[in-house]
Formats: C-alpha cells, sequence, structure tokens
C-alpha cells in the first residue's frame, strides 16, 4: 500500500483517538482529516476513473484573531491504476466578514505525478505527451464565499494559471438531524451543485495544439456540470463522524472535452471523518 496512504491513514485514526477522548491539547490549532471512498472518480464532472480513495488532512490556526490560517492536503488514489492519480497542497485564510458570511481565499498546487503515462497510453503514442506540452502540475488560485444560514449556500471560484482553466461553482446544503424520529446519532445530509468550467489548455498542453485539437475532435472548451448526494451521517461524538451515500453528477453536453462516454454518472460513497 502507498506509504503516503499508511501515514494519512495512521494520522486520522490518531486524531479520532484524541478526539474521543475530548481534545487534542492543542487549542491554537484545529485538525480535520477524512479517509474516503468513492465508487467513480469524478472532478469537475469529469471521470477519470473507478474506485478511488481519498484521504485528506487540514490544519489550521487563528491568526491574530482576524481569520484561520490554514495548510491541508487531499489525495486521489485510484484503486485500479496509478495513471490518474492526484495530489493537493493547499493554503488559505478564511475570515469571518459578519456572523453569516464568510470569505475562503487561497492556492492550490495540484500533482498528476503519472498524466503523461496516462495521455500516452489513452493516444497510443508513446512520449506524444512531453511533445505536446502536457503538464505533470498545476498551480490554481480560489476564491469563495460560504454563508452560515438555511441550506448553507457557497459560490467558489478558481483559476488554473496552468490550464488556463476557469471554475466558477455553487452549491447547497442541508442536515436533517433525525433525532426527532427516535434516531439518535443519525442525520441525513442532502447537497445540490452547479458549475461551469472553461480550459483553453486541457492537462496543460501548448495553447496552438490544444486548439487545433479541439477543434479536430471537434469539442468545447467549456460546459456546465451539476450533480447532487445524499448522505446518511452518524456521529459518534463532536469530533467524529462517518458518513456513507449516493452521488450523482452529469454534464450538459456530450461535446465537452471532459466527456468519456458517460454524460451522467451516479456512485456510491463513503468516508470517516474527524476534527479537533
Amino acid at each position: 500500500m502507498n506509504k503516503k496512504l499508511i501515514s494519512i491513514a495512521a494520522g486520522v485514526l490518531s486524531a479520532g483517538i484524541l478526539s474521543a477522548d475530548g481534545g487534542c491539547g492543542l487549542s491554537a490549532l484545529s485538525l480535520d482529516a477524512t479517509i474516503g471512498f468513492d465508487s467513480e472518480y469524478v472532478y469537475r464532472g469529469h471521470k477519470l476513473d473507478q474506485q478511488v480513495i481519498a484521504p485528506g488532512i487540514k490544519v489550521g490556526a487563528s491568526l491574530f484573531d482576524q481569520g484561520e490560517l490554514y495548510f491541508g492536503n487531499k489525495n486521489f488514489l485510484s484503486t485500479n491504476s496509478s495513471d490518474y492519480n492526484k495530489h493537493d497542497f493547499s493554503i488559505g485564510f478564511s475570515h469571518e466578514l459578519t456572523e453569516i458570511f464568510t470569505v475562503d481565499v487561497g492556492f492550490t498546487h495540484h500533482v498528476w505525478k503519472n498524466l503523461r503515462k496516462a495521455v500516452d497510453k489513452k493516444s497510443g503514442w508513446d512520449g506524444i505527451a512531453k511533445k505536446i506540452g502536457v503538464k505533470k502540475h498545476g498551480n490554481e488560485i480560489y476564491m469563495g464565499f460560504v454563508t452560515d444560514v438555511l441550506l448553507s449556500p457557497s459560490l467558489y471560484y478558481n483559476y488554473d494559471f496552468t490550464w488556463k482553466r476557469h471554475n466558477l461553482e455553487g452549491g447547497v446544503d442541508y442536515l436533517y438531524d433525525l433525532s426527532s424520529f427516535g434516531i439518535n446519532g443519525f442525520a441525513v445530509d442532502i447537497s445540490v451543485k452547479l458549475g461551469f468550467d472553461r480550459t483553453q489548455k486541457p492537462f496543460g498542453m501548448k495553447k496552438d495544439i490544444a486548439t487545433d485539437l479541439l477543434k479536430a475532435f471537434d469539442t468545447k472548451k467549456s460546459y456546465w456540470y451539476y450533480g447532487t448526494g445524499a448522505d446518511l451521517v452518524y456521529t459518534f461524538n463532536e469530533n467524529v463522524k462517518i458518513r456513507t451515500g449516493v452521488k450523482f453528477e452529469g454534464l450538459n453536453k456530450k461535446k465537452a472535452w471532459v466527456y468519456r462516454g458517460h454524460k451522467n454518472l451516479c456512485w456510491f460513497s463513503a468516508s470517516f471523518d474527524c476534527s479537533c
């Protein structure tokens, strides 16, 4: 098993044990950790593979009582092939503008270690990915607004300098506590999202080559994607919870460059989450 996955898993389990005892002993820091599993690997409407394990961790600290400075790492590790494995490293700052609105800004470094190999395999030409300029790294900035009202609406804008990629995604989320039915500890989490994506340089390839390829295959730079999810959540205590459910995500058109024979996808997901 991947050494990184083992170390992250150990961190998650340790955090869960510490939180179950009532705290981390580090009042100045916050920790969120997760290990997730999805039967489909989908990223912004783009199916990359099947069966992905997604461990992640986020560490935050109060900055002069003005907000939270945080560092995060999220990994998408396919159980079938490492070709589209993805590792995200983020640094950001969130600040409560009011009791309702929170602004979140930051930077994410994407790592697709085997992306060139994946492109070569898909095209059938060894070395073609390097020639057309496919990048194994991407650099993205983001800015979002999160609200603490009914349905918790949020809106994020992301821009990837490497892929020349604009992404706008909004969503709502509603958590319904089932304790009123005598089912203590359980809740149903319903979420809906809508996103728009426009990419001038898919996979970071050279712009002129990307333009020619998009024209040659009659594909579009931009597309809309939409999705929803329903999870059953069980909360052990204020720090530890597990969830399992189904997700759905789709594209508005088959000519989108991310289309791979699946316009709409439905899959199973589960995760173990802890925080302190």
